[in-house]
């Protein structure tokens, strides 16, 4: 071999010994970061709450989703009204590895399901906020996993944000859960633990992976005022609150409590959820008053969080009445009342042997309690409308051609209510008029009324004729005559006697 030939020889086996060498520096820098390009990614927690109850959610992209662009329902986080909460990031790569998913099957339908059932393994059939977070813990136990170095962050800030935390692989699996929850009362569901293949969300090559979990807070409770009414038995025309009354409220799950008004006639409502429908149903009604059908009367609503009162349906007409703000509501009660039917009669028949009815008598209806007497007054279709003190402003009931009169609407459960043994509510009818020719009754009638006499055959009232005629004749001037004839000629037969 010349020297020319040795030269390039020794040439040869340097570049390939500079090749080799490259090559094993690349491969050796390769092996530092595989994954990441020589960045590390963060995590940032938007947490969002949900009080409609919907099922609405933001989808887990990594990307940022601004807070105008959030679902229907679901809001930022409020961290003054709930209190803070914590999450924190474990690295469970290698239990999806012992579970057989590799790095790259995070897009499979094999990793779906490895996903899915480990959610599943996690809450291990938990719902309520505590039992979530102790099965959280307990499977974090058993599974030996162990957060990521600065893997913990606390939503304390507005919007519902955590800043930026943690530094984590671009190639892995994260179990994102929320450990913390400062109160847990306020909350119907915690968000889930949320399992993140970070090289899927870091496509993009960003560096802040925003996750945005939700929690299902608990609806504000609202109160609502509802006033019970009813006719007042003394003055039906007037109104008056009905204390002691107890109605059924019933929600849509079913659950039904039952609530009583005030003696000012009051039903507070107390610890509604908002837009959550009820039913009222009066179940007992106070002493004279009805009790209205539960099919046919009830009152279905909604409330807002803001008390607003949303009638649902058409409720019965002059049962319910909704207040102009629509915050209240006034309920009305009608009085149990009762009638009776009379028809006035001579007490003799006629000459054909037929009842003789008479027209002009005029009665007034008394209430007869101890020591105390009130008149009734009626209106134009003597139908009731309230008690008198004075006889003078009872209102006469005539009887027409046919003998006939009568009433309606007197109250007489609410007039019986407080009667005792002793003391008893007692009607009577008593006749301030008779008919032309007849004699006045001269005592009381003592009536019943109840809820049979109204529709009863008219009882019969007997008047009989004057026992002097009074028809307008010469007949009583005759008997006048007659008398003051023989009175005077006794008293001139005396006078005679004593001057013999």
């Amino acid at each position: 071999m010349n020297l020319k030939k040795l030269f390039r020889f020794i040439a040869l086996v340097t570049v390939m010994i500079g090749t080799i060498t490259l090559g094993c520096s690349l491969a050796k820098a390769n092996t530092k970061t595989p994954d990441n390009d020589g960045k590390s990614l963060n995590f940032k927690i938007w947490k969002t709450e949900n009080s409609t109850g919907n099922n609405n959610v933001i989808e887990n992209t990594g990307d940022s989703i601004g807070i105008g662009e959030y679902p229907n329902g679901i809001t930022a986080y409020d961290v003054k009204k709930n209190g803070t909460v914590t999450y924190t990031v474990y690295d469970i790569t290698s239990l999806f590895n012992k579970l057989g998913v590799s790095l790259d099957d995070y897009n499979t339908a094999k990793y779906v399901t490895v996903r899915d059932q480990l959610i599943q393994d996690i809450l291990n059939g938990a719902t309520a906020p505590e039992d979530v977070l102790a099965a959280q813990d307990k499977f974090v136990k058993d599974n030996n996993l162990n957060d990521v170095k600065n893997a913990s962050a606390v939503v304390d800030g507005g919007q519902g944000q955590t800043k930026a935390f943690g530094q984590f692989n671009k190639k892995g699996y994260y179990l994102v859960m929320e450990t913390g929850v400062e109160n847990i009362t306020n909350f119907a569901k915690l968000s889930a633990p949320l399992i993140v293949p970070s090289s899927q969300l870091s496509q993009k090559n960003n560096s802040t992976i925003h996750l945005y979990p939700k929690n299902v807070v608990q609806p504000s409770k609202t109160s609502i005022d509802f006033t019970k009414n009813g006719e007042n038995p003394e003055n039906v025309s007037v109104n008056i609150p009905i204390g002691g009354v107890k109605f059924s409220l019933i929600d849509s799950n079913g659950i039904t409590q039952t609530v009583t008004t005030d003696n000012d006639g009051k039903l507070n409502l107390t610890d509604l959820e908002p837009n959550k429908t009820y039913k009222l149903v009066e179940t007992e009604a106070a002493p004279g008053y009805e009790l209205p059908s539960a099919d046919n009367v009830y009152l279905e609503f909604q409330v807002s969080d803001t008390g607003i009162i949303r009638v649902i349906g058409n409720p019965t007409p002059g049962y319910f009445t909704i207040s102009e703000n629509a915050e209240s509501v006034d309920m009305n009660n009608f009085l149990i009342k009762g009638g009776a039917n009379f028809v006035k009669i001579d007490s003799e028949k006629n000459d054909k042997g037929e009842t003789v009815f008479l027209e002009g008598a005029e009665f007034k209806l008394s209430k007869v309690k101890g020591n105390t007497t009130l008149w009734a007054q009626f209106d134009n279709e003597n139908k009731f409308l309230a008690w008198k003190t004075n006889k003078e402003d009872g209102t006469p009931l005539v009887s027409k051609a046919n003998g006939e009169f009568g009433f309606t609407g007197v109250p007489y459960e609410a007039d019986k209510k407080d009667d005792t043994d002793e003391i008893k509510t007692q009607y009577q009818l008593v006749e301030t008029k008779a008919p032309t020719g007849y004699e006045l009754l001269q005592n009381p009638i003592n009536i019943e009324i109840n809820k049979d006499t109204e529709k009863a055959k008219e009882k019969e009232i007997e008047n009989s004729k004057n026992s002097l005629p009074m028809t307008g004749g010469m007949g009583i001037w005759l008997f006048v005559i007659a008398g003051l004839a023989l009175m005077g000629g006794s008293g001139y037969l005396y006078y005679k006697k004593q001057r013999i």
